[in-house]
């Protein structure tokens, strides 16, 4: 961070310019100073605020998914028949997926509930009462994007943005600092070849 911050300071010091001159810098290290000093800005100022545009856009788009996923969806109350088991992955472990499959006496608004399997969270047991969706159809559903979610969404994406531009700025400022060496190198062998004789005599 103090590497990046070191140009925007030179630059912005508000020392007098007999103060601040440094003999031995040339036009192309004032050009990094500037370039750097850019860098910084966007670091510090842009990348935050496209973050926050990205976050509340995932966010925004979160909100819009669980609207039209509840419209198409219908809430009822089912009694598990049977205690939600946990999935098994591919070698034999226990996991703790967002829903499992299970079967349940479901409250379809007809006479008799039928029995389904119903999508619910595990760790239920059997006798649960549990909240469920199902679709146009009569068919159980997943249940819709929440709002939690929806916001859960927009902060992983937002800080996912500050993170990347931040090691984005870092990159950019080690890249410049790197093509501006090798680019000064021809430069100071031709000087060294200029007054290198006269330091060695």
């Amino acid at each position: 961070m103090w590497d990046l911050l070191r140009p925007l300071i030179r630059v912005l010091s508000p020392r007098a310019p007999a103060e601040n001159t440094d003999a031995l810098r040339r036009g192309r290290d004032r050009v990094e100073s500037v370039i750097g000093a850019l860098i910084l800005v966007a670091v510090l100022v842009l990348v935050p605020s496209m973050a926050l545009a990205v976050g509340r856009t995932a966010y925004s788009d979160g909100l819009a998914e669980f609207r039209q996923q509840a419209s198409e969806l219908r809430e009822t109350q089912a009694t598990l028949l049977q205690s939600s088991p946990p999935q098994i992955d591919a070698q034999g472990r226990g996991s703790e997926p967002l829903y499992v499959r299970a079967s349940a006496s479901v409250d379809t608004g007809t006479a008799r509930p039928e029995t389904m399997q119903v999508w619910t969270k595990p760790g239920h047991t059997k006798g649960d009462e549990v909240t469920v969706w199902l679709d146009r159809s009569g068919e159980p559903a997943k249940p819709p994007v929440s709002i939690s979610e929806a916001k859960t969404r927009g902060w992983t994406v937002g800080l996912g943005v500050l993170l990347l531009g931040g090691v984005a700025g870092v990159a950019l400022r080690t890249l410049l600092r790197h093509v501006m060496i090798w680019t000064a190198l021809p430069v100071w062998e031709r000087e060294w070849n200029r007054v290198g004789p006269d330091w060695t005599q």
